[in-house]
């Protein structure tokens, strides 16, 4: 049985790992379904090597779905990393 995982929002808050948010993103940034799902596949895969106490930051999470959209979509991974410095900017 896998664990239940929670993300640390960068608020602070915690909130319950949600693969689809995860898929949603990267359908957002380009990606297809097929591909969004193997992103979310493969970081839910990676959670239990990178939670602590069955957490991981948002910002890990961020980080390992352009890493594996660099592997199988640069693209998208391009556009997945920009939309981050488009809100840092303040532009969403």
């Amino acid at each position: 049985m896998r664990g239940v995982y929670n993300v640390k929002k960068k608020s602070g808050m915690t909130e319950p790992f949600d693969r689809s948010k995860v898929a949603g993103g990267v359908v957002r940034a380009g990606g297809t379904a097929e591909i969004a799902e193997q992103v979310a596949t493969e970081v839910e895969a990676w959670l239990p090597t990178a939670a602590v106490d069955e957490t991981v930051e948002a910002e890990q999470i961020r980080l390992k779905v352009i890493e594996v959209l660099k592997q199988i979509d640069p693209a998208t991974a391009a556009s997945f990393e920009a939309f981050k410095k488009v809100a840092e900017a303040g532009g969403v």
